[in-house]
């Protein structure tokens, strides 16, 4: 006996149900797609956030760098003005100890060495577009700039001190005695510099080679490199300083926020 199964005849769609699933289908994907541009943005701005955090703590240490470089780049200035009016009045050789006080200092590599990581960071990996202030980008893209600048300012520097200044303090003064010397905290007195020694010095201030010394000189040459640091000052190291200080105050105000 044959038995018949009853044919449940299927619901044939009209158009308008397809489009409706499309249409939620699509809804579904577009919003899940814009959700996860909303996390992705989110955890785009939590990294930046940390970034400028480091940078701040970077910009804060070369804002006291900045603070204790500098005046001791400027005390070179003063330290030459002195020892050229000794050379001027025939005195120089009498005050022996005021020029390896002089040699010591200007022979430093002092010119402020910023560390760039944290703000090639903030650069390189696209942080800028998420900074939501425009003033604090160009500030940040301002320092980058300087700190290239002090850079190739140091070479100047680091080139003048080889070809010149090495020289002349290897060949004539006392290492010794250069050393014992602390120069950093000499004290300037109208005409005359005032420095108290690490340890003992040696009875007799002298130079090596005395004989060949010549005074012109020496004058010419720590003169050139005094005006080497002096113009460096005034193009390179204080400006830096000034757009340090402004992007820490930027930092500071966008981090409160």
């Amino acid at each position: 006996m044959e038995v018949h199964h009853p044919h449940h005849p299927t619901h044939k769609k009209k158009w308008s149900e397809y489009i409706l699933e499309f249409l939620l289908l699509f809804t579904a994907v577009t919003l899940g797609f814009f959700a996860e541009n909303i996390r992705e943005h989110q955890v785009e701005i939590q990294k930046t956030e940390k970034s400028l955090n480091t940078l701040y703590l970077n910009i804060q240490k070369d804002s006291v760098l900045f603070s204790t470089v500098l005046p001791k780049r400027k005390k070179i200035d003063s330290l030459f003005e002195i020892i050229s009016k000794y050379y001027v009045k025939g005195e120089l050789k009498s005050h022996l100890i005021e020029s390896y006080v002089l040699v010591g200092q200007i022979s430093n590599r002092s010119i402020p060495n910023i560390n760039n990581m944290a703000l090639d960071e903030v650069k390189n990996t696209g942080r800028l577009n998420f900074i939501e202030d425009d003033n604090l980008i160009n500030a940040i893209q301002n320092y980058s700039h300087f700190t290239k600048i002090l850079e190739s300012r140091e070479l100047r520097e680091e080139n003048f001190l080889s070809q010149f200044i090495d020289p002349i303090r290897f060949k004539y003064f006392d290492q010794s005695i250069l050393y014992s010397v602390n120069y950093d905290n000499a004290n300037i007195r109208g005409d005359s510099i005032y420095t108290k020694p690490l340890k003992k010095l040696p009875n007799r201030i002298f130079l090596l080679e005395e004989n060949t010394f010549s005074e012109s000189s020496f004058i010419n040459i720590t003169g050139g490199m005094n005006n080497v640091i002096k113009r460096s000052n005034e193009i390179r190291v204080e400006p830096a300083q000034k757009q340090c200080h402004e992007l820490l105050n930027l930092l500071r105000i966008y981090l409160k926020k």
